[in-house]
This record gives C-alpha cells, structure tokens and sequence, in this order.
C-alpha cells in the first residue's frame, strides 16, 4: 500500500492508488487466460489426418479393392488343404470293371479249398465270379468273411439301394445287416458308400410303417434299428 505524505493531496494518493490496483488486477486476469489456454483439451487427430497424403490415397484404394469384411473372413476360415488318398481310397473311386473276379481284380489266386468246409469252398468259388454277376447270397458270405470288401461294398450298396431287405439265403435284410457290420477303417475310405447306406436306412424305415402285417413290421423295424446301433457304433 502506497505511505501516505502530508505534503501530497488525499485527492491526488488516492487516484494514484486506484491506478496501481488496476494495473494488478490486469496482470492477474492475463496470468488466468494463459493458464486456461494451456490447460485446454486439444482436439486429436483422426488416423487419416495422421497420414500423409500419398499413404492415405493407398490405403482407400486397398479399402475399395478388398473390404474389411472380406479381409476378416479370410483370416476366420482358412483355406484348408484337400486330405491325400490312400491307394485304396483312389482304387474304390476309381472305375473297376465289373466283368472281372476278384482273383483277377486283387492278382491273388487262392485255388482250390485247402478243406472240405462249406463256407470256405463257397468264398473260393464266389472269388472266381465277375463282381458285377455275384448273387445276393455271394455278397453278404464275402462281406461277412471280410473278402474283397473295396470291390464288392460298392455292389451291395447298389443292391440294398435297388431292394433294402435284399435277401440272402438267411431272413429279408441279410445284406443290409452285414453291410452295416463293416469295419470302421474300410468306411473310412469309402465315406460315400457309408452316406448312401444311412440314406437307405432312413428311406426303409419310412417305407415300413406302410407295411400292413404287423409282424413283418415289427421284424424289420428291428433289423432297422440294429443296423442304425452298428453304423453309430463305427
């Protein structure tokens, strides 16, 4: 505070005090606008303002030619290899001629029945017939003994697709049993043939519930159901 001298008017100290606060009260308010600007929150950037300009024309070029969603799919479902055959799996797609035998198609002669057993010589016998001419009975005694099975599964599944209780010399379903009992590593190489014998135990199962004889109905809706428990069993 400015000393009061007698020598000067109260008039002229005052106004002179009054100045002197003025001049502090500017001083302040300027401190307080500099403070506030430099505490101000700056507005950011976006990406694309980040970028310089020649980076910026690329990357919407790329956005138009390959989209963010493709580029997402690309990257969620990988592109996946085909699996390799196995010289069995190309030997059942591949055409077989049907007028050869299994000893012809396989190069292996088994002769004669090395005994006097009834199975045994029918399966000698049955190797010596063209595939495309073995009976219904042939088909399910090779099937059942594990003879053949690349050459002859594919027959069945036509026989049983043609008739499904195809009949051997046992009860009507015979043959759709026996396919059904096929080890699982041989479906593994012939899944075709496994899908098309599901498909004609689903469409058999249909078809029973029209027959009439209660029996019957009843028989075969069992070997159905056997056949479903054996292929989900593999």
């Amino acid at each position: 505070m400015l000393p009061f001298h007698g020598s000067i008017a109260f008039g002229d100290w005052f106004e002179a005090w009054v100045a002197m606060l003025d001049v502090g009260c500017n001083t302040i308010t300027r401190g307080a606008r500099r403070r506030s600007k430099s505490c101000a929150v700056r507005p950011q950037k976006s990406n694309e303002e980040m970028v310089s300009q020649p980076a910026l024309t690329h990357l919407r070029a790329s956005r138009a030619t390959f989209p963010r969603e493709t580029a997402m799919n690309a990257r969620s479902k990988p592109t996946r290899p085909k699996p390799v055959l196995s010289k069995s799996a190309r030997a059942s797609r591949a055409t077989v001629d049907r007028a050869r035998s299994l000893t012809q198609l396989e190069g292996d002669d088994w002769g004669a029945a090395p005994y006097d057993s009834y199975l045994v010589t029918r399966c000698h016998d049955a190797r010596n017939v063209a595939i495309g001419a073995l009976t219904i009975e042939q088909l399910r005694m090779l099937i059942g003994q594990r003879i053949g099975l690349r050459y002859v599964v594919p027959i069945a599944i036509e026989a049983v697709e043609r008739a499904p209780f195809a009949q051997g010399d046992f009860y009507p379903g015979d043959l759709l049993t026996v396919l059904a009992l096929v080890p699982n590593d041989v479906w593994s190489e012939m899944l075709e043939c496994r899908e098309r014998l599901c498909a004609v135990i689903r469409d058999a199962d249909t078809a029973v519930e029209r027959i009439e004889d209660e029996d019957e109905r009843v028989a075969l809706r069992r070997i159905l159901s056997q056949c479903t428990a054996a292929l989900a069993a593999r």
